[in-house]
């Protein structure tokens, strides 16, 4: 597995955002999804700590 961006709904604007998944952030093959703090949508280019720039949730968090 590995780690990408996709555009997801974020669970606490509801907005459909480019997030961060991470894979094994939540252990063994369980992604975390990381959706940057500040309304952006997730960048390669970004810079800096993504545990403390982003919220991360599990899959199950998301809104479908």
């Amino acid at each position: 597995m590995s780690s990408f961006i996709k555009a997801y709904k974020n669970p606490i604007t509801g907005k459909v955002q480019k997030c961060f998944c991470l894979d094994n952030f939540f252990g063994g093959r369980n992604y975390g999804y990381g959706f940057p703090r500040d309304g952006s949508d997730a960048d390669i280019e970004l810079k800096g700590d993504l545990k403390e720039m982003c919220d991360f949730y599990k899959e199950e968090d998301l809104i479908d």
